[in-house]
């Protein structure tokens, strides 16, 4: 007979980012086994270390502690700018009352805690090239705004886009919202600065043009990821186009990803 020795032992990472660390040892024993008890066990032993190997599985994910439940709550998308529903809007009101509502209907105790605004916030970048946002929607500016929020025990979210541009302009005529591209690192920090909880990094702009979108998606991509964990505030990282470019990469550099086109108010 063959005997185990020692059973195998799977020993977790500190980093969620590493695979599950495994290591069965198996050491051949004495043939000659007499005992009835010894013979049980080696069985047992050697159940405990195939199944030890068995459970060993290698798991990544975006190594800053965050979504490990999914996120639950409201997001300005399509709340509708005008009759045609086809632009986004938000403004402080809006987003004030709805944190209200969710607060007083039971919402936010069960889980519902985020509030987040999609394509509809941003207005350019000042001199220093900072990103700023639409003083006249935000007359109280996003920090004060997000230091409300939480105060309210809400978490908050802000969109951007990983281009030139973001989608739309908000109904805002003329005005060209500018994306993240070129400031990866500037933007993150801006954002960790805000306080802000939540980042969803859209696909649009130049990057929308096929050629160069795959010229730079998993390498930008993985950029803001990295600008992420690097900045000094823990910020969940949704990215709208992550999983086209990353593939099999994407959990390494994301907390959550789709795999389809918007939703549109036009259910039938």
């Amino acid at each position: 007979l063959a005997t185990a020795s020692s059973a195998g032992a799977c020993s977790r990472p500190t980093s969620r980012s590493s695979p599950l660390l495994c290591s069965v040892n198996l050491k051949l024993g004495q043939r000659n086994i007499t005992s009835r008890y010894h013979n049980m066990h080696a069985k047992a032993v050697f159940t405990s270390a195939v199944l030890a190997s068995a459970l060993c599985t290698t798991v990544f994910g975006f190594d800053n502690g965050l979504g490990l439940t999914p996120p639950m709550g409201w997001n300005t998308w399509k709340t509708c700018g005008d009759d045609g529903c086809t632009h986004d809007y938000c403004d402080e009101y809006e987003v004030k009352s709805a944190a209200a509502a969710m607060k007083a209907n039971g919402m936010k105790d069960a889980g519902y805690n985020y509030v987040n605004l999609d394509d509809c916030w941003a207005y350019g970048r000042d001199e220093f090239g900072t990103l700023t946002w639409d003083s006249d929607r935000f007359p109280s500016g996003m920090p004060s705004l997000i230091d409300w929020l939480h105060d309210e025990g809400f978490k908050f979210g802000l969109y951007t886009s990983a281009g030139n541009e973001t989608c739309s302009n908000g109904g805002r005529d003329g005005l060209h919202v500018p994306g993240s591209e070129g400031y990866f690192t500037e933007d993150v920090q801006t954002f960790a600065s805000w306080g802000v909880d939540y980042i969803k990094l859209d696909w649009c702009g130049n990057v929308k043009n096929i050629a160069y979108g795959f010229e730079h998606g998993k390498r930008y991509h993985k950029q803001f990821a990295e600008a992420v964990n690097a900045s000094s505030r823990p910020m969940f990282l949704e990215t709208v186009a992550g999983y086209y470019f990353l593939r099999d990469e994407v959990a390494q550099y994301s907390n959550s990803w789709r795999f389809c086109e918007d939703h549109h108010d036009d259910v039938r």
